[in-house]
């Protein structure tokens, strides 16, 4: 990778460090500590190369030529993060050239999901066993909601914008919501949402996610019986199709003699005279 830092050795979560993906953390003690986070660069970097490995792969076959690609995981991190960066970028302008959302009277707010600790009608809200976040800043789904749980008066006296608004920093709402949400499990308020046509999701973790029935349905586990850890699938599918599950990785050495043999064409006595002199390391 060309740049300034192209001989810096380093870690994979300096592409995220880099990226302005991480906010440093202190513990009970005071020192600053990595706070736990997705890792982005060093999983977007290998899928964009994919992308352009493509993209190289349709132009040669259209032309005739090949390319050279240079991808780095510290770029596709930032990269990732286009509407943070993007947004503060945009903030340098004048606020007559740029400005907030119409429902919030056109306040600027902060980028990314840093905006969004004030909404209402889009929060994380507890449930009975757990979280939900609910995201009715769209006027129908403000007035599916209220009818169904029987608080037309809500809808009423905060009717809202008919698109994107999200109450922001209405506090007396947020705590009508706030205990009408304890009221039922998630899973109870999954299916509400899709009785009555309303967006909410469930708050999963890292460690909860593997019960949940989405991603139950949607990632059956590559056992660690045949793999040696327990993988999640290939996300992309095939409709009619089944991917083939890939192996375990070969231990060091295990293919040499298939691979001579049958690529290169040696016989076992050549083979094992390569054996006994050491080419092979030690056994």
């Amino acid at each position: 990778m060309t740049g300034p830092y192209k001989d810096l050795p380093s870690h994979g979560i300096a592409f995220d460090t880099w990226a302005g993906l991480v906010t440093p953390e202190r513990d009970e003690e005071g020192f600053s500590v990595i706070p736990e986070h997705a890792s982005m660069g060093m999983h977007a970097g290998p899928l964009f190369a994919a992308f352009g490995i493509l993209a190289g792969v349709i132009r040669a076959r259209e032309t005739g030529e090949g390319c050279f690609l240079e991808v780095g995981q510290s770029d596709a991190a930032a990269y990732m993060d286009w509407y943070r960066s993007e947004s503060w970028k945009a903030y340098e302008r004048p606020e007559s050239e740029v400005t907030g959302n119409k429902a919030d009277g056109y306040v600027r707010r902060a980028p990314g999901t840093a905006g969004m600790r004030e909404g209402v009608r889009y929060q994380i809200y507890e449930s009975a066993d757990g979280y939900v976040l609910f995201m009715a800043s769209e006027q129908a789904f403000w007035r599916n909601f209220c009818a169904g749980v029987g608080r037309m008066d809500l809808f009423e006296r905060w009717p809202g914008s008919r698109f994107a608004d999200h109450a922001r920093g209405n506090r007396e709402l947020q705590r009508a919501l706030r205990e009408i949400f304890r009221t039922k499990t998630s899973a109870e308020w999954i299916d509400f949402g899709r009785e009555h046509d309303t967006p909410i999701a469930p708050v999963n973790t890292p460690k909860t996610i593997a019960e949940d029935p989405q991603f139950q349905h949607r990632f059956p586990w590559l056992p660690a019986a045949e793999h040696g850890a327990d993988m999640l699938p290939f996300p992309v599918k095939f409709p009619g199709e089944t991917l083939p599950a890939p192996t375990r990785a070969p231990s060091a050495g295990q293919h040499t003699a298939e691979v001579l043999r049958e690529l290169l064409g040696y016989d076992e006595a050549r083979i094992e005279a390569l054996r006994e002199k050491g080419a092979f390391g030690k056994p």
